[in-house]
C-alpha cells in the first residue's frame, strides 16, 4: 500500500499527555474502525481524559474523525460531537521501525483559557504501565524549550525516550 500504519493495524491507541493546569497526565482512548477502513483513512472514536481504559465511557469530551496514514506521517483529525467549533489535530511522524511509544503534537483550541494548544502526546497500539508515565517523559525539555525559542516553532524529537 501506499501508506503505512504506525500502529499495526491495531483497533485501539492509547494516548497520553501531562496537563499541566491540572498538574496529572491524562489518558485518552482512540478507536479505529479497521473495519470500515478506506485506503489510507481509518474512521476513528476518541474518549478523552478518562478515568481508565476500561471505563471509557466516563470520558469528559467524545470525538469522531479519522486517522489519516501516509508512509511517513500520520494526521488524527477529531471533531468534537457536542460542540460543531471544536477540532482536534494529532500529528505523528511515523517511526521508521516498530516500537510501542510514537510520539504526536496534539494541537486544538484550549477552553481553559480560551486560546490555541499545542502540547505532546505519547501514543501506543498497547496500554502502558503507569509507572512508565512520569511528568518528565510527557513534558517538553530544557532542549526542547531552548529549541523553540531559537526556532520560533515547535519541533518535537521524536527520538526521546
Amino acid at each position: 500500500p501506499l501508506y503505512r500504519d504506525p500502529f499495526d493495524n491495531a483497533d485501539r491507541i492509547y494516548m497520553y499527555y501531562f496537563d499541566g493546569r491540572s498538574n496529572r497526565t491524562t489518558k485518552t482512548l482512540i478507536c479505529l474502525e479497521q473495519g470500515q477502513r478506506n485506503g489510507n483513512t481509518v474512521p476513528c472514536r476518541c474518549y478523552m481524559d478518562i478515568p481508565s481504559f476500561d471505563e471509557h465511557e466516563q470520558c469528559k469530551y467524545f470525538y469522531t474523525g479519522t486517522a489519516v496514514q501516509y508512509e511517513m506521517i500520520s494526521y488524527i483529525h477529531l471533531y468534537n460531537q457536542f460542540n460543531p467549533t471544536e477540532h482536534i489535530t494529532i500529528s505523528i511522524l511515523n517511526p521508521f521501525h516498530r516500537t510501542q511509544l510514537i510520539w504526536g503534537i496534539m494541537s486544538a483550541i484550549s477552553f481553559n483559557p480560551i486560546t490555541p494548544l499545542a502540547l505532546k502526546c505519547l501514543l501506543s497500539p498497547v496500554q502502558m504501565p503507569d509507572v512508565m508515565l512520569k511528568k518528565e517523559l510527557l513534558t517538553f525539555s530544557k532542549d526542547d524549550v531552548k529549541a523553540i525559542k531559537k526556532l520560533n516553532m515547535l519541533l518535537l524529537n521524536t527520538d526521546a525516550p
